[in-house]
C-alpha cells in the first residue's frame, strides 16, 4: 500500500524527477539530465509537447471541474473528499474526470496524478491516445504550466520587446548565463525580433542558488541595461558586479514545478514546450504556424 506521506515527499520532495510513461502505453524519458551535459544533448521532435491539443477538451464542461468550488456534482464530491482522507497533506489545485474513463485527474503543484474511484489505484504517468499520438497529458500539462509561467508576469521577466512590428507572438525561456546552448540561440535572437516575437526570459542558475552563477544573473538583471548586459554575458564579456531584488528564486522555484531538467527549456506561446536548442528560424515557423493559447 502506497502511504499519503511518501505520496506527498513524492509529488512536493522531487522537483527535478519526470516520471516514465505508463498508463496506456510504455515511453522512455529521453530529456537531459540537470548537469553539466544537460545542454549538450539536442531533443527530438519526440520531446515537444503542446496545449493546443487540449484545447477542445479544456472548453467542454466537466461534472467535477466544480468540486473545489463546491459546485460539482455530489458523487464527483465524495469521490475528491475519499482522495483527500486517503493522502491528507497532498495540495489539490484540481479535481477533474480525466480524459480516460474510470479515472480521475489530480493536479497538485503544477503535476498531474491520476486516481480511479476507489482510491485504490494511483497513476503517476501519461494517458497516450493511441489513435491519434496524442500524450494528454503532457498536452494538459502544458495549458497548466503556461498559466504559471504567465502568472509570473513580464515585469518580472527579462524581456527583448521586437524590431519594428510586434505580433504580440513570443517564447519563453528559462536560461542562465554559462549555458552552451543558451548562448547560441541568443546569438540568434534578432531572427526571433525581427519576426515580431518577444523573447522573454526566465532566470535558473543550473548550480543553484547562492552560486556564482546566481551571483552573474543577479547582476545582470540589476544592471540599468539588463538586456545589453544579458548580451554582453552571454558573449563571455565581463559582467559588471551589481546587487538589488530580484525574481531569480521565483524562477528557479518554477522551473521545478515544470519539471525542468535542462537548458535552455523552450516555451512557445501556444503551450509547446520544447526541451532544449532549436534554431531560431525554426522557432519563428513553429510561432507562425500555430495560434497563441488563450
Amino acid at each position: 500500500m502506497i502511504k499519503s506521506r511518501s505520496i506527498h515527499a513524492l509529488l512536493v520532495g522531487a522537483l527535478f524527477i519526470s516520471s516514465p510513461a505508463f498508463v496506456l502505453a510504455q515511453s522512455t524519458d529521453t530529456e537531459a539530465a540537470p548537469d553539466a551535459a544537460a545542454d549538450s544533448a539536442q531533443p527530438s521532435d519526440m520531446q515537444e509537447h503542446t496545449g493546443q491539443d487540449m484545447a477542445t477538451m479544456d472548453n467542454e464542461s466537466d461534472p467535477a471541474d466544480g468540486i473545489l468550488d463546491g459546485t460539482g456534482d455530489e458523487q464527483h464530491k465524495a469521490i475528491y473528499e475519499a482522495f483527500l482522507e486517503r493522502f491528507p497533506g497532498v495540495p489539490v489545485e484540481s479535481f477533474t474526470a480525466a480524459p480516460y474513463d474510470g479515472l480521475f485527474e489530480v493536479i497538485t503543484e503544477g503535476r498531474i496524478i491520476y486516481v480511479d474511484a476507489a482510491m485504490k489505484t494511483l497513476f503517476q504517468g501519461e494517458i497516450i491516445d493511441l489513435d491519434t499520438g496524442t500524450n494528454m497529458t503532457e498536452s494538459r500539462l502544458s495549458g497548466i504550466h503556461m498559466g504559471l509561467i504567465n502568472s509570473v508576469g513580464e515585469d518580472n521577466m527579462l524581456v527583448y520587446k521586437p524590431h519594428g512590428e510586434d505580433t504580440g507572438r513570443s517564447i519563453t525561456v528559462f536560461t542562465d548565463i554559462n549555458c552552451g546552448y543558451c548562448r547560441l540561440l541568443h546569438s540568434e535572437i534578432d531572427t526571433l525580433l525581427q519576426a515580431g516575437v518577444s523573447v522573454r526570459y526566465l532566470m535558473f542558475p543550473r548550480a543553484g542558488l547562492d552560486t556564482d552563477s546566481s551571483v552573474a544573473l543577479e547582476s545582470v538583471w540589476c544592471d540599468a541595461d539588463p538586456q545589453a548586459a544579458m548580451t554582453s554575458a552571454k558573449a563571455g564579456e565581463p559582467i559588471q558586479h551589481n546587487e538589488c531584488e530580484t525574481p531569480i528564486e521565483q524562477h528557479y522555484a518554477l522551473a521545478g514545478q515544470v519539471g525542468l531538467r535542462g537548458t535552455p527549456l523552450i516555451y512557445l506561446d501556444s503551450g509547446t514546450a520544447i526541451p532544449g536548442y532549436r534554431e531560431a528560424k525554426v522557432l519563428v515557423e513553429m510561432i507562425n504556424s500555430s495560434e497563441p493559447m488563450q
